[in-house]
């Protein structure tokens, strides 16, 4: 039975500290960086919501 593809990553980072924390810190960032966009530039990120779209044509 062969590995998946994301089993297989996560069983090399597991072996490889420096690994695992260069991807924690990578998804970390790119967390931060969406939420940043997110909160002060939400036209950056796809809505579909139609209360967001009436409080942006409100404001």
């Amino acid at each position: 039975m062969t590995k998946q593809p994301a089993m297989l990553l996560l069983s090399q980072a597991l072996s490889r500290p420096r690994l695992a924390l260069l991807v924690i810190t990578v998804f970390g960032l790119l967390l931060r960086i969406l939420y940043a966009a997110a909160i002060y530039e939400p036209s950056l990120l796809p809505y579909i919501l139609d209360d967001y779209i009436l409080y942006r044509a409100g404001a």
